[in-house]
This record gives C-alpha cells, sequence and structure tokens, in this order.
C-alpha cells in the first residue's frame, strides 16, 4: 500500500492535534462536510505556498510578540465589513489557545454561529 498524500497526512495530523476525525475525501462534494469531524471546528487544511505578503505579515506579528502577547494576522478585504476579514494563527498557537480553553470548559457553552443566511 502506498503511503498516503501530502494533503491526506496533513488532514490526519490536524485532526489528531484536536482530536477530531478525518472525514474521506469519497462521496462528499465540496462544501458539503469539513475535512475533519470535529465538535466545534469546521476545518478546512490546505496545504499551499505562503504568500510573500502574507509571510511578511506573520513576521511582522511575531517579531512584536512581548511577554502575554499571541501573534495574529488579521486579513480584510478591500471593499468588505472588517468582520468579514478573516484571523490567522500559528496552528501552535491556535492548538495551545484551543487547550486552555477546553481544559477551562469554555466550549460546554458554544452553541451554534449564527450565519449571515439565517
Amino acid at each position: 500500500m502506498k503511503p498516503p498524500a501530502t494533503w491526506k497526512k496533513n488532514e490526519l495530523q490536524v485532526a489528531d492535534l484536536f482530536d477530531g476525525e478525518r472525514v474521506p475525501v469519497t462521496g462528499r462534494q465540496r462544501g458539503s462536510a469539513p475535512d475533519i469531524d470535529h465538535p466545534i471546528f469546521a476545518f478546512e487544511v490546505k496545504r499551499r505556498d505562503m504568500p510573500a505578503w502574507f509571510k511578511d505579515a506573520f513576521e511582522q506579528a511575531i517579531a512584536s510578540v512581548r511577554e502575554h502577547l499571541w501573534p495574529l494576522v488579521v486579513y480584510c478585504q478591500k471593499g468588505k465589513n472588517v468582520r468579514d476579514g478573516y484571523c490567522v494563527m500559528r496552528t501552535a498557537d491556535f492548538l495551545e489557545l484551543y487547550e486552555r480553553a477546553k481544559d477551562r470548559g469554555a466550549f460546554e457553552r458554544v452553541g451554534p454561529v449564527p450565519r449571515g443566511d439565517d
């Protein structure tokens, strides 16, 4: 049996980190299910080269970290509301925050996230 493709391996690794289960591609359509079955998050795992401007933004965020701060990049699209932007962290940082919140029982109070079309 041949080893799993790199993208599949990444999905398995992320599922393992966050106590989820990888959803096989077989039989699902784009957007019909997340890459990982998880009680809180709808994970979509991508493996790509990071654009230079994005890498630069992360380097700036990391360089400005002091004491208790976490590096976070907020990407806002031109002409869009800031609330429709994207917050991106390094996986290791997000995992640490996730573990801290989970240990404090924070996710027991989480309900469904309202969507714009609801």
